[in-house]
Order: structure tokens, then C-alpha cells, then sequence
């Protein structure tokens, strides 16, 4: 399953040389590398069921939608690890911080860090729709019985691993939106934010 540490890591250190330390992982790996890894199949199940399938196809296109959005942010933060760093910089240390690291960049420097700021919550508002759905979504799964869901008993098994796939893609899209609608806000925060 997909972890809410994991999540963070990629959004606070991209490319972080943290560690996890974990019997799971064979090699040493940075928490954003395990992220990677984590990411289930974006194949949406198929059981034969037109109310399950119709719930396992949207569960599947908000989790695709969901790790377009996630890939376009870590392609934004690679390309700008020192604005990325800024634009979080006030909510972990304050406005007094923010100022002084505002202060210290050049005309140029300040209209780049604005640029990055404006084309970063572009990107990341549109999390802040898909996570009410992906929540729906994830209420709507947890309401399914595999035992229900399949006609023949011998589909069973498969029944259970469908919604076990489909519950992975959902936390995913979960973890990782709410990730995302945080950092929507902090550099929402730090567009509006007057002393900047």
C-alpha cells in the first residue's frame, strides 16, 4: 500500500538522498525512488460487472488523471529545486524567514520565483477538484463486497483481487491529492502573500 510518508517525501525532497530503511526495499533508495516504485498499474479492472466496472474505470481514470498531475508537479519542482524550497520556506519557518530569503534574490531571480509560483498553482489546482471525487470514489469502494461482485464463484478470487487493485490505485490518488491541494495552498498562500 501506498504510504502518506512516501507522498510527502516527494513533494517536500524530490530528489532527496534520505534513505528509507525498510526490509521491503533490497537497496538503498530515496524515499521519491520508493514513491516511484509504489505507484500501481493505471489498468482499470474488468470483472464482468457493469456497476463494479463502471466504479473500477472511474477509480482508474482519477488515479491516471491524479499521477499526470503528480508527474507534472516533480517535473516542475526538478527543474526548480531552489523556488520549490522558497515557496515552502514561509510555511516552515515563517513570515520573518520568507522575507529575508525574498530580500536576498535579484529583480530577475523574484520574477522567475513568481513565474514558478503562478505555472506550479496551475498545475496543482486542478488536484483540488479531483480529490472530492477521488474521495467519493474511495467511499464508493469500501462499499463493495467482492463476494457480490462476481456471478461465478470460481471469479471470486479474481473479484478480490480487483478490488484489492482498485483500492490501491484509489489511496494513491488520495494520498498523493491531498499532498498536492496542500502545496496548491502554500504557494497559493505565496502569491497572495503581501510581503513578497
Amino acid at each position: 500500500m501506498f504510504s502518506v510518508f512516501r507522498a510527502s517525501a516527494f513533494a517536500v525532497a524530490m530528489s532527496s538522498t534520505m534513505v528509507v530503511a525498510s526490509s521491503e526495499v533490497s537497496q538503498s533508495q530515496t524515499d521519491f525512488e520508493q514513491f516511484q516504485d509504489d505507484r500501481p498499474s493505471t489498468t482499470a479492472v474488468e470483472l464482468g460487472n457493469r456497476e463494479a466496472d463502471l466504479t473500477f474505470s472511474a477509480i482508474a481514470g482519477t488515479y491516471e488523471k491524479t499521477v499526470v498531475i503528480t508527474d507534472a508537479y516533480i517535473e516542475k519542482v526538478e527543474a526548480s529545486t531552489d523556488y520549490a524550497a522558497l515557496a515552502t520556506l514561509r510555511e516552515e519557518q515563517g513570515d520573518a524567514a520568507y522575507d529575508a530569503a525574498i530580500e536576498e534574490l535579484s529583480a530577475k531571480e523574484k520574477k522567475e520565483y513568481n513565474e514558478y509560483l503562478e505555472s506550479s498553482n496551475v498545475i496543482l489546482a486542478k488536484s483540488v477538484g479531483l480529490l472530492g471525487e477521488a474521495a467519493k470514489l474511495n467511499a464508493g469502494l469500501k462499499d463493495l463486497d467482492p463476494k457480490e461482485l462476481a456471478a461465478n464463484p470460481f471469479k471470486i478470487s479474481a473479484a478480490v483481487q480487483g478490488v484489492a487493485t482498485a483500492a490501491d490505485q484509489i489511496t494513491f490518488t488520495v494520498d498523493a491529492l491531498q499532498v498536492l491541494k496542500k502545496y496548491n495552498d502554500i504557494y497559493s498562500s505565496a502569491l497572495s502573500y503581501a510581503g513578497r
